[in-house]
């Protein structure tokens, strides 16, 4: 440890610590999108990358009990014991792949469960009904114990009174009663259960960037429609998805229904529910789903596209760790040829000597997976503490198999590349070996 990784470590650990507290304070919705929180796990994972060698000594000790303990090989483990300091240099970029690409997947994953997790509260519902194969789903208010809101996606630009564009949104369509009871964002000015006619309902964040004030009158246009003229009858909270407008139904006129919420009203069974909605869904043949069902698909499906992004995400920045992690373990295992010619004429055979060449990448790879685990724990706390200003719960889902698989390519890198240098190094005489100059 120089007093230059000391200065940079520990400098990007306390930069990284101010971005995740500013967000989490200031912009908690930057957690959710993973390329405006990308610089948080970027700063944690260089930071413990740079402190390493604080491992070395520790990896040290551990090395010389489990010697004592396994009784292997005394000149091995000696070895292996030295080599707990050098390994550290290739044991960086083998942090730097594994922190990184587990940070920025771990991010993802868990920004999509806060996606799902908010849309649980907003709906609050027991149900969800979509469309089936014999045609659209039809719009519903309510059956007996249950309040149903349906809910029709459209694309809408908006403007002034006096013609000037301010932006285009992706509005849902819904009955004026749905809102404020089967959809319940929360309403920041105005109010959802008073809309009256000729309403819409824009989000914080569009209200903001677009100049929006309550009370006032838009020019709204539905795709291949005239304009409407709306009055914004309420500012709700921002979504975590995208813009969250809400319309009225003869917006979407044409449009076809995308799902429907139902959640129960006070009294409602669930089981006497669903065979009222079966009833009444008979015609369209609409699927009915638990909700649990519904989100958990959901966040299957989030999952399945962040594990399709990952290779795009990652690829490149593992890759080139890779390379890395290669050409540091190449130079260090060939740079000690009389390091092998010392163990081969001390009494280590050929194969022995290969071993712990491979030994040696797997501590190397022990060594980096240590901090890239900090920096994953480190990026998850900051991100938790600014999503659970935006929802209720803030899930964790680790991408298991895609952060196994960095750490697998790691690991299979570093100890095929020292394998390789051990076997060309040792095929010449240790008497040649040792003669040869640095």
């Amino acid at each position: 440890m120089t007093w230059v990784r000391w200065l940079l470590g520990l400098g990007l650990l306390a930069a990284a610590v101010t971005a995740a507290w500013v967000i989490a304070a200031t912009s908690a919705r930057y957690a959710v999108n993973p390329r405006k929180y990308e610089s948080v796990p970027v700063l944690f994972t260089g930071g413990f990358a740079l402190l390493v060698p604080l491992l070395a000594w520790p990896a040290a000790g551990a090395l010389s009990a489990a010697s004592r303990l396994t009784r292997s090989p005394g000149l091995t483990a000696a070895r292996l014991r030295r080599a707990s300091r050098s390994a550290t240099a290739a044991a960086f970029p083998i942090a730097l792949a594994i922190g990184l690409a587990g940070s920025l997947l771990l991010s993802a994953a868990t920004a999509a469960a806060a996606r799902i997790t908010r849309l649980q509260d907003e709906t609050g519902a027991a149900f969800v009904v979509q469309p089936g194969p014999r045609g659209p789903l039809p719009v519903i208010s309510a059956v007996p114990g249950a309040v149903i809101g349906t809910v029709t996606p459209v694309r809408v630009s908006i403007a002034t009174v006096g013609g000037e564009q301010l932006d285009h949104l992706n509005g849902q369509a819904v009955s004026a009663a749905t809102l404020g009871r089967s959809l319940t964002p929360t309403a920041l000015a105005g109010s959802l259960g008073h809309l009256g006619a000729g309403w819409i309902v824009i989000d914080q964040q569009t209200a903001q960037s677009d100049g929006i004030r309550l009370g006032q009158r838009l020019l709204v246009s539905p795709p291949d429609r005239a304009p409407v003229t709306l009055t914004v009858r309420a500012i709700i909270a921002s979504g975590l998805s995208s813009d969250d407008t809400y319309l009225p139904n003869s917006v979407a006129t044409g449009a076809q229904p995308q799902a429907a919420y139902v959640r129960l009203a006070a009294g409602g069974r669930p089981g006497r529910v669903r065979t009222e909605l079966a009833d009444v869904y008979a015609a369209s043949g609409a699927r009915i789903e638990s909700a649990t069902a519904y989100f958990a698909a959901q966040q299957a499906q989030l999952a399945g596209r962040n594990s399709t992004a990952a290779p795009v995400i990652v690829g490149i920045a593992v890759l080139y760790c890779l390379i890395a992690v290669a050409n540091t373990l190449v130079m260090t295992t060939l740079g000690r040829h009389k390091e092998v010619a010392a163990l081969s004429l001390a009494g280590l055979t050929r194969r022995q000597v290969i071993g712990s060449a491979a030994a040696e990448a797997v501590l190397a790879t022990l060594l980096g997976a240590v901090p890239a685990g900090l920096a994953m724990l480190a990026t998850l706390v900051g991100q938790r503490a600014a999503l659970l200003r935006l929802v209720s719960a803030a899930p964790v889902r680790v991408p298991w198999p895609d952060i196994g698989g960095v750490a697998l390519a790691c690991l299979l890198a570093a100890v095929a590349t020292s394998v390789l240098a051990a076997v060309r190094l040792t095929a010449t005489p240790a008497i040649e070996l040792a003669s040869l100059r640095d």
